[in-house]
């Protein structure tokens, strides 16, 4: 996985549900894990938080996490946390 990927993956996790489901989305099609359609267009402004984030995760150093499964893992127990 790439840097820019884990800085994606870091930065959804702090945001809402809806947010997220959009990260999570620009995240799986920057892995090539899916293909964008007409369906999955995201809004001008989750385009414009995500550019956001992604130049502040770039700039804010390497990721504490080492694959996306960690990355995956971390999003779990914060969303079984919220939901306890």
């Amino acid at each position: 996985m790439n840097e820019r990927a884990k800085v994606i993956a870091e930065q959804a996790l702090s945001l809402p549900a809806s947010e997220r489901e959009e990260l999570y989305l620009a995240l799986a099609v920057s892995l090539g894990k899916h293909e964008p359609n007409s369906d999955d267009e995201l809004s001008d402004e989750a385009k414009d938080y995500l550019k956001a984030a992604w130049d502040k995760g770039i700039a804010s150093g390497p990721g504490r996490f080492a694959t996306i499964e960690d990355i995956i893992g971390e999003a779990r127990r914060r969303f079984a946390r919220e939901r306890a």
